[in-house]
């Protein structure tokens, strides 16, 4: 294995033999996969490239530095990328930038640790796979192979995240409202119900979600498909605070 720098990133070459094949028909006992990292620490993205390595999955490691900035120099025909941060939010920021920038890679996030609300926001933000870093090697090479034909990967605690949560009527009308940035009180004035009712179902609603508080349940509806997402939002008329 070599390595050389060029500029602010990082690259592994190593000497393979690669035929570029629709990644449907790719064989992985091969390495044939363009891997590029982006993380808040140098020593972790090298970790996870090594690793990647070690099962001759990659032909090209590339470590382009942390958050939106390094995804600029990501290239457009990369095979995956690894997204490693710490933070939920900085993590989807990233990896919505990739998303934009390489529309057809695999996207593995990996953290420490996440939340149902957490995992929702990442796929929505078009992350195909979420490695915990308590889980290990294996399962991060899991899920890179699995990216790479184009299949999601997430911890099976989390496999609820791929299902639309069912919400009543009423449930929808609250989401939509706060989603649009109202108050308890306005969202109680507008659908003729006490304020302690709107609470009430806002837990329920945030149960549901696996989140916590009123904005990132409203990023969680978001994160769901289209029709999840207009279904929501047409469960009420105009919104006028």
């Amino acid at each position: 294995m070599s390595v050389s720098r060029a500029g602010p990133a990082s690259y592994l070459s190593y000497m393979a033999s690669v035929t570029w094949r629709d990644r449907s028909d790719r064989h992985l006992d091969h390495a044939a996969l363009s891997i590029a990292s982006i993380a808040s620490s140098q020593s972790d993205a090298w970790a996870a490239l090594a690793a990647v390595e070690h099962e001759g999955l990659m032909v090209e490691g590339q470590h382009l530095g942390s958050g939106p900035a390094a995804v600029e120099r990501l290239a457009a025909d990369a095979d995956v990328v690894l997204v490693i941060e710490d933070d939920p939010q900085h993590a989807g920021v990233v990896v919505q930038a990739a998303r934009r920038r390489a529309p057809y890679a695999g996207i593995v996030v990996v953290m420490p640790a996440a939340t149902p609300g957490d995992t929702r926001g990442l796929l929505g933000a078009g992350a195909d796979a979420l490695v915990l870093e308590g889980d290990g090697e294996a399962v991060l090479i899991a899920a890179v192979r699995a990216v790479s034909l184009g299949q999601i990967s997430i911890p099976r605690p989390f496999r609820e995240c791929l299902d639309r949560p069912v919400l009543s009527h009423c449930e929808m009308q609250i989401i939509a409202l706060v989603a649009a940035g109202c108050t308890n009180t306005q969202v109680a004035r507008r659908l003729c119900l006490s304020e302690s009712t709107i609470k009430a179902h806002l837990s329920s609603v945030f149960r549901r979600l696996g989140v916590r508080s009123r904005r990132k349940a409203a990023a969680a509806v978001f994160a769901y498909d289209d029709e999840f997402r207009r279904t929501i939002l047409s469960s009420v008329g105009p919104i006028d605070p």
